[in-house]
């Protein structure tokens, strides 16, 4: 492995934040780094030889934000105010940009003379022979700006989203929602790499596919600049010190160990090298080709998978807690169960906004929605999975069967947005929930004692033979329970608030003597054996109207299929028809993982490019593409 560290005089002394740039060695020679640094200066270094070959020290008033070759002699580097022209041989700098409105990203090609910025205003294309810039694109939200290498596809981000667009048709402007707020980009050929705020990286294969969005790297570090590129891995550092190199085909993740402890604060690379700028000095890793001693695993990167997976656990345990109905592994409850009475988790980043909130079964937040904001809300009584209808904005993948635009029965209340009980408060134990209405309710505001101490009934172990059925479930859902008179509560519980030396609150009834006792009133409802309760299917109209299984097989007919949903379960059965053709016509029997990743990611991504060309990307049409 060659170690090419550039002399300390490349490197400004009174300086600890350089942003760096390396030569296109396919098409450019010798091979050169250029050196920004926040006190305004540009140095380019001969790597071959180790020397300087030009330097500029007043070159920016303001730090450097950004520095590249635009071609084999010349470079560009901009600042907050100025965006600078640099022929090298010449060594004649000029300004070709300097207006009110500041830069926010520069992209380019090293290949052309194309030039392409974002302001706080507008996107703009520059002409090197002119000395004003054309408006590409009308614009006031575009932080970050990637081109690709064919000079016409160029990527920015947003709040939460994702802009794509063709510059030799500007007008054709999608903005494509994710739900994640990405701050940093880079493009090669093959994929699109993206960093978020609380500094995780993720991957797109190209031709853009939003299905095949990878979290290359889950768990936090503080990256710094944007991700780059060496030929098909990811590189970037982290504050401590830390260069990963990520493979977004396999997810395999390596490091070079970094030959000093101090942060990182910039990263460049092209098709051989990698060079880094580091607080105290530069370093260039640089290999002919890659040798086995430069990519290594990283020390102690287990110890953070296990950690990785220990959440996991917990995750799968919260998830899995009162599940009564029996269901597959992978397998969303839709098609089985329909409305159904399970557990239901509301997903915060698929929903758009808080009017359309979006509640899902186990295995789809499971599978589908793994890595989102996610909330357990309980469980809740003919409750049908939204995952995949047009209130997500992805297709569900634990089934490959259509499923309608709307589940018109689901009932949505505030647990949905995280907020509980009458109060409208948050999460805070102890909580009941009410049977009936499906709403939980913070046991001090639903029954009080003298001493201003709370009853937590869960504390008692015969109480998990008791339903709660709220007043209002009461008053206006189940009213033949209120002509019911009540039980004397067992022992347990009386003894329970003897002990407590508390006003336990428990009301007598005043039902109709003649009928059975039901239970006994707490809490601000009234609490009922199971067997009990459940003997009420049948013979009482309105409980069979609340708890009676329901049929909406024909009301399904009606509804139009969930858009998305439908073109994936499509694109699944022919995919998998391509599978087995295949399979078939290598006279073999059995499948290969191979086989199933060269047809379905493939199609994948046509099917995805070719929705993106055909559809319209306004949210308001039922759906977005993400």
């Amino acid at each position: 492995m060659l170690w090419a560290k550039p002399a300390q005089s490349h490197h400004c002394p009174n300086t600890t934040l350089s942003v760096l740039s390396l030569c296109n060695t396919e098409v450019q020679s010798p091979h050169l780094l250029a050196i920004g640094s926040d006190l305004g200066t540009v140095d380019i270094v001969n790597l071959e030889q180790r020397s300087s070959v030009v330097a500029f020290n007043s070159l920016h008033d303001f730090k450097v934000n950004d520095i590249g070759f635009l071609s084999k002699d010349i470079l560009l580097s901009f600042d907050k105010e100025k965006l600078i022209y640099l022929d090298i041989n010449a060594m004649s700098p000029s300004v070709i940009y300097d207006q009110p409105s500041p830069l926010q990203s520069l992209t380019f090609s090293s290949n052309s003379s194309l030039i392409i910025g974002s302001t706080t205003d507008n996107i703009l294309s520059f002409d090197t022979r002119m000395q004003n810039p054309t408006t590409l694109i009308e614009q006031n939200s575009i932080t970050e700006l990637s081109l690709l290498p064919d000079n016409n596809t160029l990527f920015g981000l947003q709040y939460k989203s994702l802009s794509v667009t063709d510059i030799r048709r500007p007008d054709k402007f999608y903005s494509l929602e994710v739900n994640i707020k990405f701050e940093k980009l880079a493009c090669n050929d093959h994929y699109l790499a993206a960093v978020t705020e609380d500094c995780q990286l993720y991957s797109f294969e190209l031709p853009f596919s939003p299905l095949l969005m990878k979290n290359l790297i889950p768990f936090e570090n503080p990256f710094l600049f944007r991700p780059a590129f060496i030929n098909d891995y990811i590189t970037i550092g982290t504050r401590d010190g830390i260069i990963f190199i990520l493979d977004p085909e396999t997810d395999n993740i390596d490091l070079i160990q970094s030959p000093i402890e101090t942060p990182i604060v910039s990263i460049a690379s092209n098709e051989s090298e990698i060079a880094v700028s580091f607080e105290d000095d530069i370093y260039v890793f640089s290999h002919f080709p890659w040798e086995d001693n430069l990519l290594r695993p990283r020390e102690g990167i287990d110890d953070d998978f296990d950690f990785l997976e220990e959440e996991d656990e917990q995750k799968a345990e919260w998830l899995s807690q009162s599940q009564d109905i029996k269901i597959e592994s992978g397998e969303c409850t839709y098609e089985r169960y329909g409305y159904c009475e399970q557990q239901v988790f509301s997903c915060y980043t698929c929903s758009r906004n808080e009017e359309r909130p979006i509640g899902v079964c186990e295995q789809c937040a499971l599978i589908c929605h793994d890595g989102h904001d996610i909330i357990p809300i309980g469980s809740r009584r003919r409750f049908r999975c939204d995952c995949g209808n047009n209130r997500c904005p992805a297709p569900c993948r634990t089934m490959f069967d259509p499923k309608v635009s709307e589940n018109t029965r689901n009932v949505y209340n505030h647990n949905f947005r995280n907020r509980w009980c009458i109060c409208d408060g948050p999460d805070r134990p102890p909580m009941v929930q009410c049977v009936c209405c499906d709403e939980w309710f913070h046991h001090e505001c639903i029954g009080f004692y003298t001493d201003k101490r709370c009853l937590i009934l869960e504390e008692n172990p015969c109480m998990s033979e008791y339903l709660f059925i709220c007043n209002d479930c009461i008053d206006n859902k189940l009213t033949f329970l209120a002509d019911m008179p009540d039980a004397i509560p067992p022992d347990e519980i009386l003894d329970f608030v003897f002990e407590l030396q508390a006003d336990s609150g428990i009301q007598p009834g005043e039902g109709d003597p003649a009928k059975e006792a039901c239970g006994f009133r707490i809490l601000g409802g009234r609490w009922i054996q199971k067997d009990q309760f459940y003997s009420f299917a049948g013979k009482e109209k309105e409980f069979d109207e609340q708890f009676e299984k329901i049929d909406t097989t024909e009301e399904d007919k009606l509804l139009p299929p969930a858009r998305l949903q439908s073109g994936y379960a499509n694109f699944m059965k022919k995919a998998y028809e391509d599978i087995f053709r295949k399979v078939s016509d290598d006279g073999r029997t059995v499948i290969q993982k191979s086989d199933t990743q060269d047809v379905i990611f493939k199609n994948m991504s046509q099917l995805y490019m070719q929705r993106r060309r055909d559809q319209d990307f306004d949210d308001n049409d039922g759906g977005s593409l993400l």
